[in-house]
């Protein structure tokens, strides 16, 4: 599996850029998630399931427009679009 990242600026005039950004990422699951029993956590029992956990991914689509100022300001505007799938849950 590949887990692409792809960055493109766009330099719109001397002081401006446009920034489009792509991310793919996997996060595996902690220990506590995979062992039957665990220690007690701040909020409640850390209980693994290793017959049923899946990895976690994350797909992030960032636009963002960036302005500079010549006394060394900047503002950065931009939004981002978060596809999450199999996140961890804990149940209680």
């Amino acid at each position: 599996m590949y887990y692409p990242s792809v960055q493109l600026k766009y330099a719109l005039t001397k002081n401006q850029n446009l920034r489009l950004a792509y991310y793919k990422a996997l996060a595996r699951p902690g220990f506590a998630e995979l062992i039957p029993d665990g220690p007690d956590g701040e909020f409640f029992k850390e209980i693994g399931d290793p017959k049923n956990l899946q990895h976690t991914l994350a797909i992030i689509l960032i636009y963002a427009i960036e302005l500079y100022s010549c006394d060394g300001r900047q503002v950065l505007l931009g939004v981002f679009y978060k596809n999450i799938q199999d996140l961890l849950r804990f149940q209680q």
